[in-house]
């Protein structure tokens, strides 16, 4: 299903809803410029929410893709694996 996303959050609501998360988490960085953002903060703040949520599964972005903010956060899941180990997918 193709689907236009206006700005504001829709696009988390509308996939937390298809997924039926029973809670999601926004953090407070600019989502394209997360490769701009010292990794112990993206660490820091990704490991707090690990911390309160308890998954059993992480899903993260291609660590090749061509997004570098989607390349930071790969990196910072993998030094999150290191620490707490869950599958990755």
């Amino acid at each position: 299903m193709v689907r236009e996303f206006k700005a504001g959050g829709v696009e988390i609501e509308w996939v937390s809803e298809a997924y039926g998360f029973s809670t999601t988490h926004q953090a407070p960085f600019v989502t394209a410029r997360l490769d701009t953002y010292p990794k112990s903060d993206l660490v820091a703040e990704v490991s707090q929410c690990i911390a309160n949520v308890e998954p059993d599964t992480i899903y993260l972005p291609y660590r090749n893709d061509v997004h570098s903010d989607h390349a930071a956060v790969f990196v910072c899941g993998g030094i999150l694996h290191q620490i707490i180990p869950l599958p990755l997918y």
